[in-house]
């Protein structure tokens, strides 16, 4: 990857999902994932990283209904997606595009 590259994509995909999160407030959606090109050093795949809470072992499915056996990795919250672009994840892999997957609010009675 070159120097180019090591500073336009992470700006790029920051901006992205910085501009999406404000669209997410405003029509008041629920941001549960999002779908990622994945950087690993022997290349890359497309791949769906959940921002629910990585379930227990007994759990086939995250917090939001997605299958566990579709996602790849679990991140806290939102931050960590444009922190794993600007930075290699310990495991070796990083962020290099993205499409947040968001979701309907909800009504309860």
């Amino acid at each position: 990857m070159n120097l180019l590259d090591k500073f336009f994509m992470p700006l790029w995909v920051t901006v992205r999902v910085l501009l999406t999160m404000l669209a997410i407030k405003v029509r008041r959606l629920i941001l549960i994932g999002c779908k990622c090109r994945v950087e690993f050093p022997e290349g890359r795949s497309f791949l769906y990283l959940s921002f629910s809470a990585d379930p227990n072992d007994s759990s086939y499915f995250d917090d939001y209904g997605i299958p566990d056996d579709e996602i790849f990795d679990y991140l806290d919250k939102w931050t960590s997606l444009i922190k794993y672009a600007w930075t290699e994840h310990p495991h070796g892999w990083r962020i290099s595009e993205t499409q947040l997957v968001y979701a309907d609010e909800i009504i309860t009675d």
